[in-house]
């Protein structure tokens, strides 16, 4: 039976072709998406036919060494080609969540590609808004909502802080500032991302971001003494 009977849409020379051009471009290459069935259609094709080898052969000959030889090979090309598709998503989801842009084109990933670069973006998103930006916000990082036993207390605590924060004279080049209204992350006239920043959230800002903020209605400046 010819292999295209078969319905296999994946060769030795189809694999070598795409390692090749993941590995000379650095975006991402079309495939089908149905690329892994293929290749798991294609594997076990040439498992069966090694077994059809074994069977008649009795004895490990040239014919049994080229049909295992190609099988290896074949699965360091897939090995090669998840791996430096793994990379480019991991760039991807570093990019998006870096910059918060919605243009990153994400047509060339398969559908359990989309998943990872979902679930990478997710992680990414929770550490940098828990850490990054907690601590950019003069806020202790804090990867999970935390629910207080004790939300007087919890309050108190805040005022205090907030009381606290709004004391420090903020630097010459920058501002402090109390948000009014949630802010979604954005890019300041200085190309470094901010945010996202929740109603109430204080933050120590470079005077042109703040003016722009102030300006829009979206903050107010902390003055000292206030």
């Amino acid at each position: 039976m010819a292999e295209s009977d078969r319905e296999i849409h994946i060769t030795y020379d189809t694999l070598v072709d795409i390692s090749r051009r993941e590995r000379n471009k650095p975006e991402l290459q079309k495939l089908d998406n149905t690329f892994y069935s293929d290749v798991l259609k294609y594997l076990a094709e040439k498992k069966k036919i090694l077994d059809e080898i074994k069977a008649k052969s009795g004895a490990f000959d040239s014919q049994e060494q080229k049909a295992l030889f190609q099988i290896n090979n074949a699965k360091k090309l897939v090995r090669d080609i998840y791996e430096r598709r793994e990379r480019k998503i991991i760039a991807m989801a570093l990019n998006r969540s870096r910059t918060g842009s919605d243009i990153i084109d994400t047509s060339t990933l398969l559908d359990d590609e989309k998943k990872l670069y979902e679930e990478l973006v997710s992680v990414l998103d929770r550490f940098r808004k828990g850490v990054l930006n907690n601590v950019l916000s003069m806020k202790k990082p804090v990867l999970r909502e935390e629910k207080p036993s004790k939300p007087a207390q919890e309050e108190e605590t805040k005022s205090q802080k907030e009381e606290q924060d709004s004391r420090e004279e903020p630097s010459e080049d920058y501002v402090l500032v109390r948000f009014l209204h949630a802010v979604p992350r954005f890019v300041g006239t200085d190309l470094s991302a901010y945010g996202p920043f929740e109603e109430e959230d204080i933050a120590k800002l470079p005077k042109d971001v703040a003016r722009v903020l102030i300006s829009k209605g979206r903050a107010e400046e902390i003055k000292q003494g206030q």
